[in-house]
């Protein structure tokens, strides 16, 4: 199978090619819908083509439309994938002839399953997948992470997030949830491996930009020590924290949570 990746950001396409080929696809990429018309002339007659909207010189819209008009490529299923993802846009994508919408950021699951529900094969997926962290607890360990003692137990959560401020209300609202004990919080990644070396934690909150160890970083050290160790990226759905996120659940984190907009620290992701 093959696949057309259309999107302006390289790391994106970067990012959407290792889910795809993961998926048994062949990919191709182009920056932009110029670059799409004359790949797809030139590439195997694709099995999928994904499509950002805001692109210089084409947009996704204006390619979506010509896909759509041209008898040679009006049938090819096309999903939009967008931080433009509000109800007007996805309204306009599904009335200009788009198969589906996925909402950047995603988690691989997301577009697996949407790629089901068009009936399109995708093989014998090795994508990590989201999973529940009560599923993934890990085993003891001395020198990591210890699940609890009895299925009772609360889960213990370990929040890491440069703003102090968000770090108190979300321990403040997430201890009031049964089954659940914000047991530490810290406010970098290099604190945050600290306390996973000495503590048990269940589940892992995990901001993106922070001082001294970002998340990813974070991310990339944690899942060297601790694989199976759940993380819950915690991003603003801004362009940048999207494309951040999405590099984050291809590199193992299990699924995220957008950051309310109000709660949002300054220059916090």
């Amino acid at each position: 199978m093959h696949a057309l990746v259309v999107d302006d950001s390289k790391p994106v396409r970067s990012i959407l090619t290792k889910v795809l080929g993961e998926l048994q696809f062949q990919c191709h990429e182009a920056a932009n819908g110029v670059e799409a018309l004359d790949k797809l002339v030139r590439m195997p007659r694709p099995t999928l083509i994904t499509l950002n909207r805001h692109m210089p010189e084409m947009d996704g819209f204006e390619l979506l439309g010509r896909l759509r008009r041209s008898p040679q490529f009006r049938d090819l299923p096309v999903v939009m994938i967008s931080t433009d993802c509000d109800e007007a846009s996805r309204t306009a994508a599904h009335n200009l002839g788009a198969n589906d919408f996925v909402a950047k950021p995603f988690t691989p699951s997301d577009l697996i399953s949407r790629l089901q529900a068009l009936g399109i094969a995708v093989g014998h997926a090795r994508i990590r997948t989201a999973v529940s962290p009560a599923a993934t607890r890990p085993a003891a360990s001395p020198t990591g992470p210890v699940a609890p003692a009895a299925d009772s137990s609360p889960l213990r959560l370990l929040v890491v997030d440069d703003s102090a401020t968000i770090r108190g209300v979300l321990s403040k609202t997430l201890n009031a949830a049964p089954g659940i004990r914000v047991t530490a919080t810290a406010a970098n990644g290099e604190k945050a491996l600290s306390i996973l070396a000495t503590e048990p934690i269940d589940l892992v909150l995990l901001d993106i930009e922070m001082p001294v160890m970002d998340g990813l970083e974070t991310l990339r050290q944690l899942r060297q020590r601790y694989p199976r160790l759940p993380v819950i990226m915690f991003s603003s759905l801004t362009e940048r924290g999207a494309k951040a996120t999405l590099e984050a659940l291809i590199n193992g984190a299990n699924d995220y949570v957008a950051k309310p907009t109000g709660a949002n620290s300054p220059g916090s992701t």
